[in-house]
């Protein structure tokens, strides 16, 4: 084993681990800032705003994460109308298209998680919000979100947290 060569080589891996550290926090945040408002829009009972997120949320759920990457750095490039749009700066850059694939992806498996804890919530708390007069939009913001976002587990007859 050619303890030298690592020992060269450690910088390169070290520079390459704060690369996914950026990459990562980027994605997270953008996936993570887009996905809570999606997956309010996916919880209405109002079809032609939760169907589009839905159908988002199965294709990009349904798609290999690399076909993603391909699409949009070598893909979009196949356009002229898009090498001529004032988007190609960024989309022709590789540090963009990689931020942007990977936020798309988080946010599309964020929504459904957030989706599936909205969902998730009893429906007496529901009900409380609305006997105290609460709007939709007022018990989304102070009941929904935070007891979705908290995650807490509930014990039922079948299982314990």
């Amino acid at each position: 084993m050619d303890f030298q060569a690592i020992h060269d080589s450690l910088p390169l891996y070290v520079h390459g681990l704060g690369v996914t550290l950026e990459l990562l926090l980027a994605a997270l945040l953008a996936g993570g800032l887009c996905a809570l408002p999606l997956a309010m829009l996916r919880s209405l009972p109002i079809a032609w705003l939760s169907r589009p997120v839905w159908a988002f949320t199965y294709v990009i759920r349904g798609t290999p994460l690399l076909v993603q990457l391909f699409l949009l750095y070598y893909g979009l490039a196949q356009f002229e109308a898009v090498r001529n749009s004032p988007a190609w700066p960024w989309l022709s850059s590789a540090w963009f298209c990689a931020i942007a694939a990977f936020a798309i992806n988080t946010c599309a498996y964020t929504t459904e998680i957030l989706h599936g804890a909205i969902k998730a919530l009893p429906a007496g708390e529901i009900e409380a919000a609305k006997a105290m007069g609460m709007s939709r939009w007022v018990t989304f913001g102070r009941i929904v979100i935070p007891s979705a976002l908290r995650g807490r587990c509930r014990p039922t007859a079948t299982r314990w947290c």
